[in-house]
């Protein structure tokens, strides 16, 4: 091998490796100018919850108190847009432990406010979530249940919440979801209330085993639904 193949042999990893590093920087302007971009058109997702955060959005988790025993919730917001009407939204995703022992991953999640404008201060504003099963396969799947939705506001910096009976329609009174034909869908229940505090998925997953029933059988069902 002559000098001159040995010299272009030499240059070639550093040739990839600039390549990798021009495409992480282009990754790294992209998200930034992403994040430039919701700061202008909806600079209210990075106040969420009274306090500044450096990604648009908001997390956190809950249990909800039912006749059946505790359901855990966990939400989280990102996404932040406009509906055609001028109305904030955002989607996300939640996640559901239930009293009986099953575990909802696959669920999705859009949150929507009742009035156009406020500021950088969601604080008192009316909000709804609601709360379907996207499934694991997604758009591919033609039944969203279990479904339901919540209604009430921030009271920062948590969501203080009510489901208007719609986690009794979706969920038996064993605790289990309804998946039986939809025109025998139970009727809706009691109104329940839940308060969502900021926290994250590993508070959410120590909250969730803490509900879980103890039984073998019970164990056996604590898996993923889609």
């Amino acid at each position: 091998m002559n000098r001159l193949s040995l010299r272009n042999a030499s240059r070639k990893p550093q040739s990839c490796l600039g390549c990798i590093g021009s495409l992480l920087g282009l990754f790294l302007l992209a998200g930034i100018g992403y994040l430039l971009i919701i700061a202008v058109f909806a600079p209210w997702s990075y106040y969420l919850g009274g306090n500044f955060h450096l990604f648009p959005g908001w997390q956190g988790w809950g249990k909800l108190h039912s006749p059946s025993g505790d359901f855990v919730l966990y939400v989280s917001m990102s996404e932040p847009q406009s509906s055609r009407f001028g109305y904030p939204y955002l989607s996300g995703v939640a996640r559901l432990c239930t009293p009986s022992g099953d575990q909802f991953k696959y669920m999705h999640l859009t949150v929507s406010f009742s009035q156009k404008n406020f500021g950088l201060n969601s604080d008192r504003q009316p909000i709804t979530l609601h709360i379907y099963n996207y499934g694991l396969f997604g758009s591919f799947n033609a039944d969203y249940r279990p479904e339901f939705s919540l209604y009430g506001s921030w009271h920062n910096p948590n969501l203080i919440l009510e489901d208007h009976g719609s986690l009794g329609s979706a969920f038996l009174a064993n605790g289990e979801a309804y998946l039986g034909p939809a025109s025998n869908q139970p009727a809706a229940g009691d109104n329940l209330s839940i308060t969502l505090v900021p926290g994250n998925y590993s508070e959410f997953k120590a909250a969730c085993l803490t509900a879980q029933p103890t039984t073998a059988s019970s164990q056996a069902r604590s898996k993923a639904r889609g």
